[in-house]
């Protein structure tokens, strides 16, 4: 009799829980070969896109599911906090980065492996900082513990596809498109670890992914470049599997658009947002977790060069700031 009480209780629990629903394999409405829904279309959801609460049906703590990778991070930023030097941080982040520790993490995190090798350890160096980097930024120390864990899963991801290396010269490049392959293995990733997922998520996410994959196209030099044409279908696609503003679908647009503001002079974005997608695709809940994110990401790189931190910082709050202005306006 106590089994079955106890039985009972989880399927009410799942029930009236919707973050503990387990997603249906269904056929969805959205294939990587149908049209993209127009922006017209969208448009008519846009009030819905700026208001509305968070759905807080977050995932497991990367603390709980990565312990020692999480602890590389601490230590490191024990480290650079007590002041070593660059080449001593990089060689200790290296140095830590064991075999075992990185299965344990891909075991988690499928891809990492092979985010972790690029360039001598180079991306891996980066994500340990950036998540240094976060955990200076207001935003992120004055947020509630899911908003902290939502900031820190994005940092984690943002460059899990990313492949700065020419594949046929062995060129460094500049991979403009990895945003939005990161976003496809984040969108496939966090389901598997507690995040929310809607009914459609099992018919719909590997035609997305394909069809979020395929947004591709080229700049006036022929480089490869996002294809922001695709972005109503791939939006669309996200709030079916995840449903508008949840924990899961802040994450993985952090992720897809963390090369999309125009941030900084120096850096311009391959493929920015226009005014009118600005308004379309970004509001206030997704800014709480790509603005630190993209802070994070330009603070990685600036970790021994304060003035440049400090001018970068300027020029990112600066572009929040009008981001923020244009979204809010009718």
């Amino acid at each position: 009799m106590k089994k079955v009480l106890i039985l009972l209780f989880f399927v009410l629990l799942r029930i009236l829980d919707p973050s503990t629903a387990v997603a249906d394999t269904t056929n969805s409405k959205f294939t990587a070969n149908a049209a993209s829904p127009s922006i017209d279309d969208l448009t008519a959801q846009a009030d819905s896109l700026k208001s509305g609460s968070r759905f807080y049906a977050s995932g497991l703590d990367l603390k709980a599911l990565i312990p020692e990778f999480m602890g590389l991070v601490d230590n490191a930023a024990r480290r650079y906090n007590h002041g070593v030097n660059e080449g001593q941080l990089t060689s200790f982040i290296l140095t830590a980065a064991q075999p075992k520790l990185m299965n344990s993490v891909e075991r988690e995190i499928p891809g990492w492996k092979a985010m972790a090798r690029l360039r001598g350890g180079e991306t891996l160096v980066h994500i340990v900082r950036a998540l240094i980097a976060l955990d200076s930024i207001p935003e992120y120390r004055n947020a509630i513990a899911v908003d902290k864990s939502n900031m820190q899963w994005a940092v984690l991801l943002h460059d899990l596809a990313k492949r700065p290396v020419d594949p046929i010269t062995g060129a460094k490049i500049r991979d403009a498109i990895h945003p939005f392959r990161s976003a496809v293995l984040a969108a496939e990733i966090l389901p598997n670890h507690g995040f929310y997922v809607t009914d459609q998520f099992q018919g719909s996410i590997e035609s997305w992914s394909e069809y979020t994959n395929q947004a591709v196209t080229a700049d006036a030099k022929g480089r490869p470049i996002h294809g922001n044409a695709k972005l109503p279908g791939i939006i669309t696609g996200i709030d079916e599997m995840f449903e508008r503003n949840s924990s899961t679908s802040i994450i993985v647009k952090s992720i897809l658009f963390h090369q999309s503001l125009n941030l900084l002079k120096e850096w311009p974005d391959a493929a920015p947002l226009t005014d009118g997608e600005l308004k379309l695709f970004i509001n206030d809940d997704l800014l709480e977790v790509l603005g630190p994110l993209v802070r994070a990401d330009s603070a990685s790189w600036q970790l021994y060069k304060p003035e440049n931190r400090k001018k970068f910082d300027q020029q990112i709050e600066d572009r929040l700031k009008e981001i923020k202005s244009l979204i809010r306006k009718p």
